[in-house]
C-alpha cells in the first residue's frame, strides 16, 4: 500500500466516524441512543489519534524533533475507558429504575433513582470534557507537525477551548439541552478539522 492510498484509507474511516449529527437528534427524542452516539464519538477520537500516529511516527527522514515525536508517542488514546464508566453508570441507573421506578403521573423521582442519574450525567459530561480537550490538544499538536512537514499548510485550529464544567452546570439548569449543544459543537468541528487536516496529508505526500 502506497501513502496516498493509505491516506485516503483512513480519511474515509475517519469521516464516516465523524457522522453523528443524525444519531444526536434520534437520542434527543430516544435518550437511550445517546450510549451509541457517545460510543461513536469516543472511539472516534481514538482511531483519528491512532491513525494519525501511525502516519508521522513512521516519518524517518528526520524533519519531525524527536521531542515532538515523543509528545505524540506519549498523547493518550484512552478515550474509550471513560466512555465504559459513563456506559456502566447508565446501565445502573436502569438496574436501579427497575427497583425504584419514577412514577409519572406525580413527576416523583425516588432518591436512588435520581443519584443514579446524577452520577450517569456528571460522566457524560466527564466523557464529553475529555472529547472536546482530547480533539483541542490534539489539534495544537497537529499544527506543529505540520509546521515542519508541510509547506504552508492549511490551518487545522477548528475545536474550540471549552469547560465541560460550565456546560454541566447550564445543563442542570436547561434539563440537557447545553449538553447536546456541546456534543454538536464537537461533531461539527471534528468533521471540519478532518477535511482541513487531511488535506496536508495530500499535500505532504505529493
Amino acid at each position: 500500500m502506497n501513502d496516498m492510498s493509505k491516506i485516503e484509507e483512513i480519511y474515509m474511516k475517519d469521516v464516516v466516524n465523524s457522522v453523528n449529527v443524525f444519531w444526536l437528534i434520534a437520542s434527543v427524542f430516544i435518550p437511550l441512543v445517546l450510549y451509541y452516539v457517545m460510543y461513536k464519538i469516543s472511539i472516534s477520537t481514538d482511531k483519528h489519534v491512532e491513525h494519525k500516529k501511525s502516519i508521522y511516527l513512521a516519518i524517518e527522514d528526520g524533519k519531525l524533533p524527536e521531542d515532538l515525536k515523543e509528545d505524540l508517542k506519549l498523547f493518550p488514546v484512552d478515550t474509550m475507558k471513560y466512555y465504559w464508566l459513563f456506559f456502566a453508570s447508565g446501565m445502573l441507573d436502569l438496574i436501579i429504575e427497575m427497583f425504584f421506578p419514577i412514577n409519572l403521573v406525580t413527576l416523583y423521582i425516588p432518591t436512588p433513582t435520581l443519584i443514579a442519574l446524577g452520577v450517569n450525567f456528571l460522566f457524560l459530561v466527564v466523557l464529553s470534557d475529555v472529547i472536546s480537550k482530547r480533539f483541542y490538544v490534539h489539534q495544537q499538536m497537529e499544527e506543529d507537525i505540520n509546521h515542519f512537514l508541510v509547506e504552508n499548510p492549511t490551518s487545522v485550529r477548528i475545536f474550540k477551548k471549552r469547560s465541560g464544567l460550565s456546560f454541566m452546570i447550564l445543563s442542570f439548569v436547561t434539563f440537557g439541552i447545553y449538553i447536546y449543544l456541546y456534543l454538536f459543537l464537537i461533531t461539527r468541528e471534528y468533521r471540519l478539522h478532518i477535511m482541513a487536516d487531511y488535506s496536508n496529508m495530500r499535500r505532504l505526500v505529493k
